[in-house]
């Protein structure tokens, strides 16, 4: 079976690092950057079967108690005529550099710096807006947007994106079992939130159980 060995998965990720020197290699085919609460990065997620690969720019809530880190408004480089588009391990630097500028153009929050607060949760609005699925009902997103909008201990911020909620739950589409009202799943949805003292709890377990606090950090976003 076709794959990636260790010694190209090194060279891959550092060829990438240094088209984004502001990522840090945290494993092979992994960069990651910490801001705050939040994880941005790109993951270099091997194509099954196969010595290619995708870019995929993303970020992942530490205020999200989950055991991996997950591609949270992960996007897949683009081909230049549609579809998402793999890399060959065997790709030169030229490549490779190539491919990087094409993924910073496309990708939902700056790479080349810190994204801020209200650039990440703009981008989660977008995506719920777009997305078929995640928009339609209480996801991960719709959580993940309010728990780093609360850990921001900003009223302002928090009203915000609890006044897009609102509204976004008037089409939400599928509830939690046992909840037969929309009304009702979005009463839950709110009262779920965290405060900010039980998310800066997750956040500190998250960074010790996904092995991240030797990244860079940024303290706020």
């Amino acid at each position: 079976m076709a794959g990636i060995d260790a010694k190209a998965r090194r060279r891959i990720s550092r060829a990438w690092q240094e088209s984004f020197p502001g990522l840090d290699i945290w494993r092979p085919m992994r960069l990651l950057r910490r801001i705050g609460p939040v994880l941005q990065g790109i993951c270099l997620d091997q194509v099954p079967g196969r010595d290619h690969y995708f870019p995929t720019s993303h970020v992942h809530p530490l205020t999200m108690d989950f055991p991996v880190i997950s591609l949270s408004l992960g996007h897949r480089l683009a081909g230049r005529h549609g579809g998402n588009e793999s890399v060959s391990a065997t790709a030169g630097e030229a490549d490779i550099r190539d491919a990087a500028d094409r993924l910073r153009a496309q990708s939902p929050l700056p790479l080349d710096r810190n994204p801020t607060l209200d650039e990440i949760l703009g981008a989660y609005r977008d995506h719920l807006l777009s997305d078929p699925v995640s928009g339609r009902g209480p996801s991960n997103e719709v959580k993940n947007l309010l728990a780093l909008a609360r850990f921001s201990r900003s009223e302002r911020v928090m009203a915000e994106q609890t006044a897009f909620v609102v509204e976004l739950a008037k089409s939400w589409a599928y509830r939690p079992d046992g909840v037969h009202l929309r009304d009702e799943c979005l009463e839950l949805t709110l009262a779920e939130v965290p405060d900010r003292t039980a998310l800066q709890a997750v956040v500190d377990s998250q960074v010790v159980r996904l092995t991240v606090d030797r990244l860079g950090f940024v303290e706020q976003l």
